[in-house]
C-alpha cells in the first residue's frame, strides 16, 4: 500500500508482481507443472526496516521505515511462512498476508478498471476519440 516516502518501494513491489505474473504466464506455456505462488506482505516483524536506515544517504535525523507504514499488525515471520505453505500446498497464485488491507487494494483495482470508460466519457465529452488533442 504506497504512501507519502515510499514510492521506490512501491515501484518495486509492483515490478516484482508483474514479473512474477510474466514468469508465470511464461511457465504455463513452457513448463505447465511449474507454478508460482506471489507473497504480497503487508509488515512482518523483520529487520528490513532497520537495515533500511544504514543505507548511504541516511542520517539520525532521516523518517524511519515505520514512519510509513500502514496501520497494520506486523506478522510473525513463522506465520507468514505458513500463510505460504498453505497456499504452495493448494496451488494459489497470491498470498496475501494481512486481509483487512484488501479493502485498498480493492479500491485501486476498481479505479483502474474505471478508468477506460473515464477516459471514454471525458472524449466524449470533448468531442474526439480517446488520446487525441
Amino acid at each position: 500500500m504506497p504512501s507519502v516516502g515510499t514510492a521506490a518501494y512501491a515501484a518495486s513491489k509492483a515490478a516484482v508482481v508483474a514479473l512474477s505474473e510474466a514468469l508465470s504466464a511464461e511457465l504455463a506455456h513452457t513448463d505447465p507443472h511449474i507454478g508460482m505462488t506471489l507473497l504480497n506482505p503487508a509488515p512482518v516483524r523483520t529487520s528490513l526496516g532497520e537495515n533500511a536506515r544504514q543505507r548511504p544517504g541516511h542520517t539520525v535525523d532521516s523518517p524511519s521505515t515505520k514512519d510509513f507504514l500502514p496501520p497494520l499488525g506486523a506478522l510473525d515471520p513463522s506465520d507468514v511462512a505458513d500463510m505460504v505453505t498453505e497456499a504452495l500446498r493448494q496451488g494459489r497464485k497470491y498470498v496475501f498476508t494481512h486481509p483487512e488491507a484488501w479493502p485498498t487494494i480493492s479500491s485501486a483495482h476498481q479505479q483502474l478498471h474505471r478508468a477506460p470508460q473515464d477516459e471514454a466519457r471525458v472524449s466524449s465529452d470533448r468531442g474526439g476519440a480517446a488520446g487525441t488533442q
